[in-house]
């Protein structure tokens, strides 16, 4: 693994990996705004990411204060 060593590529790598992973999320979810889908994308993103593990409580009260529900 690149990261533990003194290299410091490994890590100016993981940091672009993380940064573009973000601005693909943020740009799905504009998308999901613009279109009116939110609550599908919700859906969609959060039975994905929770594959192995239930939703936390603390996320379905994020999603209940925004005023969607979530059908899973």
């Amino acid at each position: 693994m690149m990261v533990p060593r003194k290299e410091t590529i490994g890590c100016h790598l993981l940091s672009i990996h993380n940064i573009r992973h973000q601005l693909r999320l943020m740009e799905d979810v504009r998308e999901a705004i613009d279109s009116e889908k939110v609550q599908q994308f919700l859906e969609d993103f959060l039975r994905n990411y929770y594959q192995k593990e239930p939703i936390p409580e603390w996320v379905r009260d994020a999603v209940a204060f925004m005023g969607y529900e979530l059908n899973l």
